[in-house]
């Protein structure tokens, strides 16, 4: 039987600083570009695949601490790393976990009269995401 992986057991990190305290939810999309090259004689076309790509969303609460390490993130031009924990490391539900290098592209915090600051941040990976399987 499968051991399903609750969503709160996740942890990201974004250069030393782990985000997992005040992130509320992230998505990794991995993209692989395709070329479609039709083939004379062929009832379907053939597919290449191409560069690897991938974005990184954060969404969460912030914090004073944070607001200024977040706003220092999207001010650099450095690339940083990042590590997207899926599971809790070295647990029963420990699926592996993501890891590269990501520039930050979007920085967006926002509020609500009912409610705390909150943020969203987007992140473009440069070069290879790397998964790492449990040990």
């Amino acid at each position: 039987m499968a051991i399903f992986i609750p969503g709160y057991l996740a942890s990201a990190t974004i250069g030393a600083n782990d985000l997992s305290g005040i992130t509320a939810s992230g998505t990794l999309t991995l993209t692989k570009n395709v070329l479609t090259k039709s083939v004379a004689g062929a009832k379907s076309p053939n597919i290449i695949a191409g560069q690897r790509t991938g974005t990184l969303n954060l969404t969460g609460h912030l914090g004073v601490d944070e607001l200024a390490l977040l706003n220092g993130a999207w001010e650099s031009d450095a690339v940083l790393t990042f590590e997207f924990q899926v599971g809790e490391a070295t647990a029963a539900t420990d699926a592996g976990k993501y890891s590269g290098n990501a520039l930050v592209e979007t920085f967006t915090p926002s509020f609500s009269a009912d409610g705390e600051w909150d943020f969203s941040l987007d992140l473009i990976t440069d070069g290879d995401v790397v998964y790492t399987p449990p040990v």
